[in-house]
């Protein structure tokens, strides 16, 4: 009876254990959910200085509903972005078909010019849904813009001039009025700041600047024979792109006969320094000349004794603002000088 029983048991687990076999093969296929990619390379920026306009463009294939892109100068972040774009059938709202080797490209206008300086590189986010309401797909690229190509060949210029007399009083601007007339004094000094500019990107040292004077009724510099130079050497690293130099300068005397004057600014005169352009390192500031100091005004002088009551007139010059010639006629005493420019009380010894 003991081994009937075992059999039958035995019997009723090969049943059971056949029976799930064919329930589990009937249950569908479990594979996994496969993690869609956007399929997108060789992302470029391209831009347009003139116009402000960016244009980006990046290999791109699948099928998808909606793509939207966006540029970022340097990091992604809202106050980097400089371009936007997005491309979906608007019409039918079914996917877009990109086919393998189709290149995706877009363009935007930035009227912020900043967009485009300062930048090592641009950051692409694309976002992208296959169909309406699917899963956001994202992928970002990156593209580094060559570095702009180094120009080892200078160029020096004479950019700007300004004069300034003896009182700090601008009285030439080549920027502002480069046609501008004006007069400079005999024996009289004045400041003169010339603006030298450099292209290029390199350093260039001891670079050589001139002042001259020269009459005009000779010619204009070079063609005439200016004044000895006053000299002054200028150092440019990489970088830089312009230094103001300041000239003190004392008007040379040119004669009676001279009535108009050159002040000739040349750097690089000897040609010691290889340039893109060796004709356009001078600069001219041409000026009326005077050459005669006016005579001084005959002034009266009235004195006084210390109370107030009048004693004479005395005359002197309008450059005697110490009234030394009317002491000089007075004896000792206490007194009070008035002319039609000034009143002073002296005490002479």
């Amino acid at each position: 009876m003991k081994n009937i029983f075992i059999l039958f048991l035995s019997f009723f687990n090969i049943i059971a254990y056949s029976q799930n076999q064919i329930s589990a093969a009937k249950l569908p296929s479990q594979t996994p959910t496969q993690v869609q990619t956007i399929n997108a390379s060789n992302f470029k920026v391209e831009l347009d200085k003139i116009n402000n306009y960016i244009h980006w463009s990046f290999n791109f294939s699948g099928d998808y509903f909606r793509v939207q892109t966006t540029v970022y100068k340097n990091s992604i972040s809202e106050s980097n972005r400089i371009a936007y774009g997005i491309k979906e059938d608007e019409a039918w709202y079914e996917p877009i078909h990109y086919p393998d080797g189709s290149i995706y490209s877009d363009w935007n206008f930035n009227p912020n010019s900043s967009a485009f300086v300062n930048v090592t590189k641009y950051v692409l986010v694309i976002k992208a849904w296959e169909v309406t309401n699917s899963p956001e797909l994202t992928l970002t690229l990156e593209y580094t813009p060559p570095a702009p190509p180094v120009n080892v060949t200078p160029n020096l210029s004479i950019a700007a001039i300004q004069v300034f007399n003896s009182s700090n009083v601008k009285i030439y601007d080549s920027s502002t009025n480069p046609g501008g007339s004006f007069s400079l004094k005999k024996n009289n000094t004045y400041t003169f700041i010339t603006k030298v500019k450099k292209t290029g990107n390199v350093a260039v040292n001891n670079v050589r600047l001139d002042l001259f004077q020269y009459d005009r009724y000779w010619g204009d510099y070079p063609n005439t024979s200016p004044s000895t130079p006053q000299t002054q050497n200028l150092n440019f690293s990489a970088g830089e792109t312009e230094k103001n130099v300041t000239f003190l300068t004392n008007i040379i005397n040119f004669g009676a006969q001279a009535n108009a004057m050159g002040v000739a600014f040349h750097v690089d005169k000897n040609n010691t320094i290889a340039e893109t352009n060796e004709n356009d390192n001078i600069g001219i500031v041409v000026a009326g000349y005077q050459n005669r100091i006016a005579s001084p005004e005959i002034v009266d002088v009235s004195v006084y004794d210390a109370n107030g009551n009048f004693i004479k007139t005395v005359e002197t010059t309008s450059n005697d603002s110490d009234f030394i010639n009317v002491k000089s006629k007075l004896g000792s005493g206490k007194y009070i000088l008035k002319s039609k420019e000034q009143s002073r009380q002296v005490l002479i010894k």
